[in-house]
């Protein structure tokens, strides 16, 4: 299989489980996510100021739980980015060796 070959299979491989892994609803998702983290933030400030202090510490720890999920959403999106990135930068340093290639034999 020649390099340019292997790089158009590894894009198609590479797009398919981006969109197997981050579908439109995952993004939509993140976003429900942060609206409800704000949510979370006013209700313990509601609760802090009643003085209802069982209460203020589960929803603090469901905010810590709630930001564990948005940081790990971003940084397996962060991944796959890079994924993506590095196998551009890989074909682009194909091209150029292929063309170093022809311009040395001629």
């Amino acid at each position: 299989m020649t390099p340019i070959k292997n790089m158009r299979q590894m894009d198609v491989s590479c797009c398919k489980s981006l969109v197997n892994v981050f579908p439109s609803q995952q993004m939509q998702l993140l976003s429900h996510l942060q609206s409800e983290e704000k949510k979370l933030v006013a209700e313990i400030k509601r609760t802090a100021k009643t003085g209802n202090e069982a209460a203020t510490k589960i929803l603090a720890r469901q905010l810590v739980r709630l930001r564990q999920q948005i940081a790990n959403l971003q940084s397996s999106q962060a991944q796959m980015r890079g994924i993506s990135t590095n196998k551009q930068a890989l074909a682009a340093h194909s091209s150029v060796a292929v063309g170093v290639k022809g311009a040395t034999k001629a």
